[in-house]
């Protein structure tokens, strides 16, 4: 069975020229003055805001310079609630710091 990729039929062949991709550059396009009126138009029509929301993300916790674990809570909706308005008003603090600061106050460490 042959192929026809003998050293003979190579040299019979010329090389293919690929076509070169053509670029297209990017086009600063001026914001329209009546995209204000355009956004309200559409508001008006029912369509729905897809951009990113802008709303703040908890901030993390310090370097973990100890060992880490993970829970998955699940329970009452008025409780989670309430942890989580009592982390909203701890500066934003993160859950485990919530759960670790009742957890002193009602036992503290000796």
């Amino acid at each position: 069975m042959t192929y026809n990729f003998d050293d003979e039929d190579e040299a019979d062949v010329a090389p293919v020229k690929l076509p070169t991709p053509k670029t297209k550059k990017a086009v600063n396009r001026p914001i329209p003055a009546n995209a204000k009126n355009i956004a309200e138009a559409g508001k008006k029509l029912g369509f729905v805001d897809r951009s990113p929301s802008r709303t703040k993300r908890r901030k993390t916790g310090p370097k973990q310079t100890e060992p880490q674990d993970r829970i998955s809570l699940s329970g009452p909706k008025r409780v989670l609630d309430r942890l989580k308005a009592r982390a909203d008003e701890m500066d934003d603090a993160a859950y485990w710091e919530v759960i670790e600061y009742l957890l002193e106050t009602e036992n503290p460490t000796k």
